[in-house]
């Protein structure tokens, strides 16, 4: 609730791009969550008075969620005395540029501040930052040494974000049996496609193989299933019939009664 009540009162630009620009540009990005899906709640929000709003609902004022803008709004921000910033950004982010982490860092009007970019993280550096120990990660071990530190960005321990990557090595036959492309070094953080080639037919009789294993234990496991339903219906059958054959007998059976002697 919080968050979205930030976003229609500062995050979002008005006047708003319409939903179909929106929509056109989430398509067209490298990679995009979307947010067309949330120009309906804006325009609810802001009293739908943006010219975007005006093919989803009519202006109202039931429902504004929004707050007024003050001085502060989009300038850049001081940090205050006895105060100071750690940003933590990833450069494998696809959804959070590091462009942006730099641009912020950059904005911070301040010398008490710093910035640390984790080469072979992406979102979430919290989680997604190496591993220390087995049971915690880089930045989760940044963040807590700078508050043991009070503060001090100076005095941050951060040898654990200089990690280089895991080497993963491949050869040609590999990336074009695989992949269908070929790579020109072995080292595949390092290397760049050179060419497009076609799926080779390997890759047809993979799936073809994978698709007649899973069809083939698919019966399998209805048969043992069958296998099993008749086995208990089996015994159940068995176990009536046992009991109705012991209860006729025991009603055929004579009853003797002891006769007084005279």
């Amino acid at each position: 609730m919080l968050y979205l009540l930030i976003v229609t009162s500062e995050l979002w630009r008005f006047p708003s791009e319409s939903l179909e620009t929106l929509k056109t540009t989430s398509s067209n990005a490298l990679i995009s969550s979307g947010i067309s899906d949330l120009l309906p709640l804006v325009c609810i929000a802001s009293g739908a008075k943006d010219p975007s709003c005006a093919s989803l609902l009519k202006p109202s004022n039931d429902y504004l969620l929004q707050y007024s803008r003050d001085q502060f709004y989009d300038k850049p921000i001081t940090i205050p005395d006895q105060s100071s910033v750690l940003v933590l950004s990833g450069l494998l982010d696809p959804q959070t540029v590091p462009k942006y982490a730099r641009y912020q860092f950059d904005s911070f009007v301040g010398t008490a501040k710093r910035l640390v970019e984790f080469e072979y993280s992406a979102h979430g550096t919290v989680l997604n930052s190496p591993p220390v120990d087995y049971d915690s990660t880089c930045a989760v071990m940044l963040i807590a040494s700078y508050i043991q530190q009070d503060g001090n960005v100076n005095a941050i321990e951060s040898s654990c974000a200089l990690v280089s990557g895991t080497p993963y090595e491949t050869n040609i036959m590999v990336d074009v049996t695989m992949f269908g492309i070929e790579l020109d070094s072995t080292n595949t953080y390092e290397g760049a496609p050179l060419g497009q080639f076609e799926a080779p037919s390997i890759l047809a009789s993979i799936d073809y193989s994978y698709t007649f294993i899973q069809a083939r234990n698919y019966r399998i496991a209805m048969i043992v299933g069958y296998v099993l339903v008749g086995v208990l219906l089996f015994t159940v059958i068995t176990m009536c019939i046992s009991r109705n054959r012991q209860k006729k007998n025991a009603e055929e059976a004579p009853v003797l009664t002891p006769s007084a002697e005279v």
